[in-house]
């Protein structure tokens, strides 16, 4: 009720004067490196039993894939999921992690789990449909401006007008156009400590 508008909205004050100072960071970058995540493993801890365990750059591995079924773009099947929130690391601290975010038109990222709240800034415009962790089709909306979630559980909450979708969830994009945006994941609002 009021005291979680409350505190998504104390909250989306803090996080934008940080995603601001992020934003500006990056704004006349002619190009990005990407921080690659290595790992000699991809059993990562992302079960129910290290669900409040967000998991380091380093001990990513590498991104999963899902494969979809021609006749109606249906998600079929995805490979261990991940942490890949982006496509690749653009800079990294102890405050924020900041993802390039590029889908072509038919790719999709992998099946992944969100650790920190998020907000993302949308470079080029795509029309996107999100799957939920058992495969199940949830929406499909143009993906366009600015928007953030704030982790609840198992679910993400939107910061504007927007439908709640689960934590764990893959996207694909549908449309015929590139997508590239900038995500900016909050650190600080971390859901837990690894133990």
């Amino acid at each position: 009720g009021q005291l979680t508008m409350r505190f998504i909205f104390q909250h989306n004050l803090k996080f934008m004067m940080n995603f601001n100072i992020a934003l500006s960071l990056l704004v006349g970058t002619s190009s990005f490196t990407s921080s690659t995540a290595h790992s000699t493993s991809n059993n990562l801890p992302l079960d129910d039993a290290h669900l409040n365990c967000p998991v380091a750059t380093q001990d990513l591995g590498n991104p999963s894939s899902c494969t979809y079924d021609s006749d109606c773009s249906c998600l079929a099947s995805c490979g261990p999921m991940d942490g890949f929130t982006g496509t690749y690391v653009i800079e990294e601290n102890s405050t924020h992690r900041i993802w390039n975010m590029t889908l072509g038109p038919g790719e999709s990222t992998g099946m992944h789990r969100h650790d920190y709240d998020y907000h993302f800034v949308v470079k080029s415009e795509a029309q996107h449909a999100i799957f939920g962790p058992s495969g199940e089709y949830i929406t499909d909306f143009w993906s366009s401006g600015e928007i953030g979630f704030v982790i609840d559980g198992d679910e993400l909450l939107p910061t504007v007008d927007f439908m709640t979708i689960p934590r764990i969830h893959a996207a694909k994009n549908i449309g015929n156009t590139t997508y590239n945006g900038i995500l900016y994941e909050f650190k600080e609002t971390t859901i837990g400590q690894c133990n």
